[in-house]
């Protein structure tokens, strides 16, 4: 609430509403601590699963987050649309991609995927550096 009040931002602003794009069958996530000091840690996914819960969340939010799926799928040298769906089904097995979310994939792949980002550069968390990878 205190980070909120400082910047103005909504105290809604830190919430666990994303938990819902969290497989809770299929294959286990392998977080990755980032930081885990003074009662705060910061847990991330491994892109597989990133990419995984972005193809699960853009299924009911047609629109949102095909920025960040054109780039997952670079980032884990997806090709083409049966390996999207493969990786998908690694985590929610059962659940096959719904008729947008394979068009949505089809134009991707058509257009092209964008070239692989740069590192996230380091961050300083209080002394405790956390560098990222390509």
């Amino acid at each position: 609430m205190q980070i909120a009040r400082e910047r103005n931002w909504p105290e809604s602003w830190l919430n666990d509403e994303a938990n819902q794009f969290i497989p809770s069958w299929g294959r286990q996530i392998d977080w990755r601590p980032l930081y885990d000091k003074d009662q705060i840690s910061i847990w991330v996914a491994p892109i597989d699963a990133l990419l995984a819960m972005k193809l699960h969340a853009v299924q009911g939010r047609p629109g949102r987050d095909t920025d960040d799926v054109a780039k997952l799928l670079r980032l884990n040298g997806i090709g083409d649309v049966r390996a999207a769906e493969a990786i998908y089904e690694d985590f929610y097995p059962g659940d096959g991609l719904n008729e947008r979310s394979l068009l949505l994939l089809e134009r991707m792949f058509h257009i092209g995927l964008p070239e692989l980002p740069d590192a996230p550069p380091v961050i300083d968390l209080g002394g405790d550096a956390v560098r990222g990878k390509k």
